[in-house]
C-alpha cells in the first residue's frame, strides 16, 4: 500500500489499533521511515519512502496478532477524541463529558476520564473556531463571486482595524428584482441574535409575496441591534429597492427602540406599522385572558375601518 505522508499512514495505524483494541507502538519514526509492533506479539509493519517518488510505501507487514486483546489503548487520548468526534462537537457545541465518555464507550469500547473529555472538547472547539475564521477570510471572495453570478446583487463587508468584520449586508438581484415586480409595498424588519462561536445580530427584510407567505428581500450580520446599525442597513436597503415616493413602502416591525429611531431618520416618510404579536406580548401583561386577546385579534383582522371601530368598541 501507498501513503501520501507519515501523518497519513500513522493515523491509519492508530486507528486499526483502536479498532481493534490492539497495543501497537511506533518503535521507528525519522524523516525515511516507520516501523510499528505490537507490545504483546510478532505483528509488525515497516514503511519507507520510495526513491523516485514522495511517497510511502509498506515493505513489511506481519499481519497476525496472536495476543490477547487490550482493555486500554494510549492512542485514545484527547487530541484522538477530538478528531474523531469533531463534528459531533460541532452540532452539539454544549455536550457534556457524560454523554461523550458515553459515546467513546459505544462506538470504540474504552472508557476514558472526564479530564480526557474536557482537553478533548478544548482542542476540537479550538480546531472549529479555526476553521470558522478561515472562512471569514474568504468572504471577499464569496461576495465577488455571487456578484459575478448573480450580477446586479449588493454585496457589502464593512470592517474595523486591524481589519476584523464588523457588518455584511446581502440583497441579492434576484430577490429584489421579483419582490419590485410582484410582491405588495410591505417591508418587515427584525433581528436577531446569532448562535455560534462568533457573536453578533442578523437583520432581516421580508416582503410578503401573492401566497401570503414571507419572500425574503435583504439581510445583514452585525455587531449589535442599534440606532446605528439599523439605520446603516436600512440607508443600504433603500438604495436598493428605490426611495419611498416612488414605491410608497410601509414598514412594520416590533417595538425595538433603536429601530423606531432609525426610521425617523432614514426614511420619515414612510408609513411605520408595530407588529401586533409584538404588541400582544405588551398587552397581555396588564390585561390577561383569553376574552381580551380574542378580541385584539378580532380588531387586527378587521377587513375595513367600520369593523375595526366595531371591535374596538367591544375591546374597551
Amino acid at each position: 500500500m501507498l501513503f501520501g505522508s507519515k501523518e497519513i499512514l500513522k493515523t491509519a495505524v492508530k486507528n486499526y489499533a483502536v479498532m481493534g483494541n490492539y497495543s501497537i507502538k511506533f518503535v521507528k519514526n525519522d524523516k525515511r521511515r516507520i516501523t510499528a509492533r505490537c507490545t504483546n506479539c510478532t505483528w509488525m509493519l515497516h514503511a519507507s519512502y520510495m526513491q523516485l517518488e514522495e511517497m510511502l510505501q509498506i515493505k513489511t507487514f506481519i499481519d497476525k496478532h496472536i495476543c490477547v486483546r487490550n482493555p486500554t489503548n494510549p492512542h485514545v487520548n484527547c487530541v484522538y477524541i477530538a478528531q474523531k468526534y469533531i463534528d459531533c462537537i460541532m452540532d452539539e457545541s454544549d455536550i457534556t463529558n457524560k454523554n461523550l465518555k458515553k459515546a467513546v464507550k459505544r462506538d470504540l469500547g474504552y472508557n476514558v476520564s472526564d479530564s480526557q473529555c474536557s482537553r478533548a472538547k478544548r482542542k476540537a472547539k479550538k480546531i472549529i473556531e479555526g476553521t470558522y475564521m478561515e472562512q471569514y477570510s474568504r468572504l471577499w471572495e464569496y461576495c465577488d463571486e455571487v456578484k459575478a453570478i448573480n450580477v446586479g446583487s449588493a454585496m457589502k463587508i464593512r470592517v474595523e482595524p486591524p481589519p476584523h468584520l464588523q457588518r455584511l449586508y446581502v440583497c441579492l438581484n434576484a430577490c429584489k428584482k421579483d419582490f419590485l415586480a410582484g410582491c405588495r409595498p410591505i417591508i418587515g424588519v427584525d433581528g436577531c441574535h446569532l448562535k455560534g462561536h462568533f457573536s453578533g445580530q442578523l437583520l432581516a427584510a421580508v416582503g410578503v409575496d401573492v401566497n401570503d407567505n414571507m419572500y425574503p428581500i435583504a439581510y445583514a450580520t452585525v455587531e449589535l441591534e442599534t440606532k446605528e446599525t439599523w439605520s446603516w442597513f436600512l440607508e443600504l436597503l433603500m438604495d436598493d429597492l428605490g426611495p419611498i415616493k416612488d414605491h410608497g413602502w410601509i414598514f412594520i416591525s416590533d417595538q425595538q427602540k433603536g429601530l423606531d429611531k432609525a426610521f425617523d431618520i432614514v426614511v420619515p416618510q414612510a408609513q411605520h406599522r408595530w407588529c401586533i404579536r409584538h404588541m400582544y406580548g405588551n398587552f397581555k401583561e396588564k390585561y390577561k385572558g383569553n376574552g381580551l386577546k380574542n378580541l385584539l385579534w378580532s380588531a387586527a383582522r378587521a377587513p375595513n375601518s367600520h369593523n375595526f371601530e366595531v371591535e374596538m368598541n367591544k375591546l374597551k
